[in-house]
């Protein structure tokens, strides 16, 4: 069974959206709407970029245009990433992984 989106209201009434894996982990999340429907939008951006090629940011390397993936560490040492539109804006980051492996794991879940 694949992951699966699920669209919610924030604690701020905002909406949000956040893919589930098949074992109910979050593997990323949106940022916050104001409407429904642009929620929706970004869950449809999202599936349209997907298959987008990856940005190692943790490695001297080929930086790539957009839509992309950019896996990075964050100031607690959590690899992390970004999928980003073609327009550059970040539609769903993901939650602090102890290790790169596991990062590219959740890209692979997000796909």
């Amino acid at each position: 069974m694949p992951g699966k989106f699920e669209v919610y209201k924030d604690a701020a009434g905002k909406f949000r959206f956040r893919l589930n894996a098949e074992n109910n982990r979050i593997v990323a999340a949106s940022e916050a709407y104001e409407q429904h429907a642009s929620c929706i939008k970004g869950v449809k951006s999202v599936q349209k970029n997907c298959n987008a090629e990856i940005e190692d940011m943790t490695i001297e390397g080929k930086r790539i245009s957009n839509p992309k993936y950019q896996v990075f560490c964050d100031e607690n040492a959590k690899f992390r990433f970004h999928l980003n539109a073609s327009n550059g804006e970040i539609i769903a980051q993901s939650e602090g992984y102890e290790t790169k492996e596991g990062c590219m794991n959740g890209i692979e879940a997000f796909r």
